[in-house]
């Protein structure tokens, strides 16, 4: 990878394709900007790249869109089957019992939210290329406190893997990142997903000064085997995309029962 990019191009992904159709068939982009958080540039890039933050397309479906088939491309047939919440897949009145050592505890699905895992791996290398356009593998389990003590919605979230060893020892090969999609302001020092192209990459992003504009330097714990690198501030939202910051990681000593 250069020292500084340019230039972004590649294919839209199905979930892209299908948002866009969504927004066409619903009455435009102009109508689609009176309802989201967000520029039409960045409406655009969620078109080619398929990764619109859940509480964005809940909005867009508060005008039609139909989150289901942008997601799986199945038609929705009533409400029951698009929750934006994500709440607990049991009745929120139903308690389960849960096992711990020798004693049994009662808990309510509603002190929890289901946040998705998908089975991609985000590159802290080199770059990697990874598909959101499927379904989750399976959704993890947060509590509701843990979440609202930390300013964090669970329609904001998803999780993934990590591939390679750029921010080694802070985040190591096979970890499982919490990524906040709603967060994609820059801040220098905090690490995100970005992407460039076809490739996603976990980084840390800092501001440089620069003429005609600022350049954000793309850096690694590991900067030996993975130097850093610069892009020009005005090419994020408009070909680099930074899909959210990174709020959390973990390992499982078993990787093999992720």
């Amino acid at each position: 990878m250069s020292n500084e990019i340019d230039e972004i191009k590649g294919p839209s992904s199905p979930i892209g394709v299908r948002l866009e159709e969504e927004v066409k068939r619903v009455g435009g982009v102009g109508k689609a900007e009176d309802v989201i958080r967000a520029s039409r540039a960045t409406l655009y890039n969620w078109f080619k790249s398929g990764l619109i933050p859940g509480t964005e397309l809940a909005a867009l479906a508060d005008i039609g869109v139909d989150p289901l088939y942008v997601t799986v491309g199945r038609r929705d047939q009533g409400p029951q089957l698009f929750d934006a919440s994500r709440s607990a897949p049991l009745s929120m009145s139903s308690q389960i019992s849960v096992q711990v050592g020798s004693k049994e505890f009662l808990v309510s699905p509603a002190d929890y939210r289901w946040i998705p895992f998908y089975d991609v791996e985000i590159g802290a290398g080199g770059g990697r290329v990874v598909v959101f356009n499927r379904p989750p593998k399976k959704f993890n389990a947060y509590r509701r406190d843990y979440l609202a003590e930390r300013g964090l919605l669970d329609a904001d979230l998803f999780e993934a893997s990590i591939i390679g060893n750029s921010q080694f020892p802070e985040i190591c090969d096979g970890d499982v990142i919490l990524v906040n999609a709603s967060d994609r302001q820059i801040r220098s020092g905090e690490i995100y997903v970005v992407q460039i192209g076809e490739e996603y990459i976990c980084k840390y992003l800092r501001r440089l000064p620069g003429e005609p504009q600022a350049l954000i330097e793309v850096y690694s714990m590991n900067a030996e085997e993975h130097p850093p690198f610069n892009v020009k501030e005005g090419l994020i939202g408009n070909g680099i995309e930074i899909i959210g910051n990174v709020v959390r990681h973990g390992r499982e000593r078993n990787r093999g029962l992720r």
